[in-house]
Parts: structure tokens; C-alpha cells; sequence
């Protein structure tokens, strides 16, 4: 039994005001570093909503967290709509499913995979110039249209890895023996037969103009580079069990969630890592992208990420979404420890504390949990704003006369007061240290300071305290 079961009639969707269903599509963000409980206030938010008929995708980066989830969808009326994703024991042929879905074309593909190519640059602190990204967009592009024109509904990304890397170096290799017998030329002829219309014929056309003459003529480093960057990208999908999950027939595909299923990413990334995070981020990704074309959607979907910083692709794409999930049926609850640490993730530049305040700022309802950051405590304290105070002074304005009898009696009378207001923090820095962190020690109770858009509470404040209880 859910150990929060007996506890969820508490409400904790009413304690943060969000009975109404639709005010989840406003989000959710909790903060709060490690061992704050932030956790814990996660699962029992969560179990509320799913109890609710909410269908969801759970992303993880723990290794003991798919089993946490699968313990919250358990307890709840959703138990029966649990989809257990661990790699190896399903398949999502997303390469395919791309392809074939109403309005998917070679370049949605190659833009999916540009974004994972962003996060994994983004996160390993490199940048790249608008030449090499073009290019190595170009690459990806060109390769999935040949890539479907030869193999239609049973395209996989490895056929895209294997023509890629068997593209001519140069023009001298083009034109041997060897290139004829090669994984891409046995797909450019392939991909020439199965052409139907005459869009088609222009596309590959353009495939083939790159591959075999405009490639070639960039020279041997910027071919060079943009073969390896795409072998950085595609070799995690590649590897088993990931290769068994993503090269085959789909068991899974991104509107089950949208439908009403649970959906838990069981590849946490600190056991799979650069794979977990790519093949994560894509399917919450593609999810996303499923909601936002679908119009009046029948329930809500949660997109649920603990430690968020590591499962973002595209901070742009994400914003956006924030934006506008209202009207797609879609929640976001995000967590993270710090903000230092989601502006590292964004890239810790200038152009990511930015994204990293829109992600933020698109989040209505916050949580604050315990946390020693002095950025993240600093950043929130100013957040919630000032209030006056009033000061009173008692000065001395002259020493008091030895042996004064008067004074000595009513006391010194040289005294002179001043009253005056000034601007204080309505909570201080320090003051998040105090909140509780759950466990035995703090009565397995977590405080967190509650704060919404548009809604002010006791006195006008812009916050409130609020706790959850453990047991």
C-alpha cells in the first residue's frame, strides 16, 4: 500500500489550490536541494492528480526512481493504465513513427534530432557555429529522405547511422568499386525505385545533389565534423538494449499517454546516461509535440520530470509549450535542487539565464523547499518583495550627571528617540534554511513556501507556507 494513501484525503491539490483540473496546465515547479523532501511533496502531489484520471509520462534520473513512480500510479485508480517502459522490453520506432504520422516529413525528423544534438552540446558546455549546425542538419536531413524513399514504414535509425557514415569522402571514391558496393549506394538505388510522385523525385533529387557533389565539396574537415557529430548523436541509440528498443515494430507510440496511460521512462540516466537522456527527452519531447497538435483534448497529461535540468531538449520548444499547454491538455511538474544548476543546464551563458527565467516564469505555482544555495534563496527572497517596518532609536544625547538623585530615581532624561520606516525583505535568505526537511528528526513533515501568480494570501502576502506530511 502507497505509504501516502491515508494521508491523500488531506487534499493536497486543494492546499495549493488547484482543485480545478485545468489550473494543473498552469505547472507545477518544485526547488529545493537534496534531502529537503522535495521528493516526497512530488509523489503526493502526484498521486492526487493521477487518482483524478490524469495520464502521464514520468522521466527518470535516479536509479530508484521508475519504482517510486510505479509504487504513486499504483495507489491510485490508474494502477490498470501503467505502461512499465524499460528498454529492451519494448520497441518505439521513433524514426518511423515520425515519418508516418499525418505531417511528418524528413525535416521534422532531422529537427527532432538536432534538438537532442543542442541538449547534448548545451550540456557538455560546447557551442557550435550556424555553419557546422547547418551542416550537420543537412546531413541528418538528406540521409532520413533516402533513408524512407528505401525502406518506407520499416525505417529505422540505424539505416540512417549506416548511410551516413558509408557517404563518399571524395569525389575519386565516389566513382570506385568500393563506394557501388557500399550501405549507401545500395540505398540510393534502393530509395530511386520506390519513388512514386514527383515531390519525391525532386526531394531525392536534392539527397542525391548533396550526398554525391555538395557535401563533397565543403572538403574533407567539414565532411569530417559533421560525420562525427552525427555519430555522437546516433551511436547511443545504437547500443543495446537501446538498439533492441528503437530498431523494430512500436509497442509504444506518443499518443497512448495523451489517451489516458502512465507512462513511466524506465532508463535513468545515471545507469544508461548519454542514451537515458537522449531517448528520455525524445519521447517526452515527441509527447509534447502529439499534445500541441491535438485541438480540444479530451483529458489532461503530465509531464513529470524530477531533476528537470537533465531531460530538457530544447528550452525554446519548452517555453513555448508552457505557453500554450493550457489549450492542449497538458501539465508540467518539474523539480530541480538550485538554479545555479538549471542555468548550467541551460548552457550558463546569458542566453540560458534567460531561457532558464522563462522556464521559470512559465511555472505558476512554485515551491520553495529547504536549500543552502544562496543564488536560488537570494533570487526567491527578492521574488516575494519587501514590506515597511518600523525603527525606533533611543539615544544619549548626554552623559548622565554622576550623583543625580533625579536620575537616579526617574531615571536619565537625556535620552532622544527617533521612529522611521524602511523597505525589508518580507523573507530573508536565511530564512529558507529553517523550512523542515522531513524525516523522523522534523516529524516526517516538509515545509515549503507556497507562491502562485496572480494570487496574494495572508495580508497580502505573495507566499504562504504549506506542509506535507511523509506518513
Amino acid at each position: 500500500m502507497w505509504p501516502f494513501s491515508k494521508r491523500r484525503r488531506l487534499s493536497a491539490l486543494a492546499m495549493l489550490g488547484l482543485e480545478d483540473l485545468m489550473a494543473l496546465c498552469s505547472h507545477i515547479f518544485l526547488i529545493g536541494g537534496s534531502g529537503s523532501g522535495k521528493t516526497s511533496a512530488l509523489k503526493i502531489i502526484m498521486a492526487e492528480i493521477l487518482d483524478r484520471g490524469v495520464g502521464c509520462v514520468w522521466g527518470c534520473v535516479k536509479s530508484d526512481e521508475a519504482e517510486n513512480a510505479i509504487s504513486v500510479i499504483n495507489s491510485t485508480s490508474m494502477r490498470n493504465r501503467l505502461l512499465h517502459l524499460v528498454p529492451g522490453k519494448f520497441c518505439f520506432n521513433f524514426l518511423s513513427y515520425e515519418l508516418g504520422r499525418k505531417g511528418g516529413t524528413a525535416d521534422s525528423a532531422a529537427r527532432l534530432l538536432k534538438r537532442l544534438n543542442d541538449q547534448m552540446m548545451r550540456t557538455s558546455g560546447k557551442q557550435s557555429e550556424s555553419f557546422w549546425e547547418n551542416l550537420f542538419y543537412q546531413f541528418l536531413h538528406f540521409s532520413i529522405v533516402i533513408c524512407h524513399f528505401a525502406f518506407r514504414e520499416q525505417v529505422t535509425i540505424e539505416h540512417v547511422f549506416k548511410l551516413i557514415n558509408s557517404t563518399p569522402s571524395s569525389l575519386e571514391r565516389a566513382k570506385s568499386d568500393e563506394f557501388r558496393n557500399s550501405d549507401c549506394f545500395r540505398f540510393l538505388r534502393q530509395a530511386e525505385s520506390s519513388i512514386t510522385t514527383e515531390s519525391e523525385q525532386r526531394l531525392y533529387q536534392m539527397a542525391v545533389d548533396f550526398i554525391l557533389n555538395g557535401q563533397l565539396e565543403l572538403g574533407s574537415k567539414a565532411r569530417s565534423a559533421a560525420v562525427s557529430q552525427c555519430n555522437a548523436l546516433l551511436a547511443p541509440f545504437l547500443l543495446s538494449p537501446m538498439y533492441e528498443t528503437v530498431c523494430g515494430e512500436s509497442t509504444f507510440t506518443p499518443d497512448m499517454p495523451l489517451s489516458g496511460y502512465c507512462a513511466v521512462l524506465d532508463a535513468p540516466v545515471l545507469t544508461y546516461q548519454q542514451a537515458g537522456v537522449l531517448f528520455q527527452s525524445l519521447i517526452s519531447m515527441m509527447v509534447i509535440e502529439e499534445a500541441l497538435r491535438t485541438s480540444n483534448p479530451e483529458r489532461i497529461t503530465a509531464i513529470v520530470r524530477d531533476e528537470c535540468q537533465m531531460l530538457i531538449s530544447d528550452p525554446e520548444f519548452e517555453a513555448i509549450a508552457l505557453s500554450v499547454a493550457r489549450s492542449h491538455g497538458l501539465a508540467f511538474i518539474a523539480a530541480t535542487q538550485n538554479i545555479p544548476l538549471l542555468h548550467s543546464a541551460m548552457g550558463g551563458d546569458a542566453v540560458g539565464e534567460q531561457q532558464m527565467l522563462a522556464l521559470l516564469a512559465n511555472h505558476n505555482t512554485q515551491l520553495v523547499l529547504a536549500n543552502r544555495c544562496s543564488v536560488t534563496n537570494n533570487h526567491f527572497s527578492q521574488a516575494f518583495g519587501t514590506h515597511r517596518e518600523q525603527f525606533i532609536s533611543v539615544n544619549e544625547s548626554e552623559p548622565e550627571e554622576a550623583n543625580d538623585l533625579y536620575d537616579l530615581m526617574f531615571g536619565n532624561d537625556n535620552y532622544r528617540f527617533s521612529a522611521n520606516e524602511q523597505l525589508v525583505p518580507r523573507i530573508t535568505p536565511d530564512d529558507f534554511l529553517s523550512l523542515r526537511r522531513g524525516g523522523k528528526p522534523h516529524g516526517y513533515l516538509v515545509d515549503a513556501l507556497l507562491t502562485q501568480g496572480g494570487r496574494t494570501f495572508e495580508d497580502g502576502c505573495p507566499f504562504k507556507q504549506v506542509t506535507f506530511s511523509q506518513r
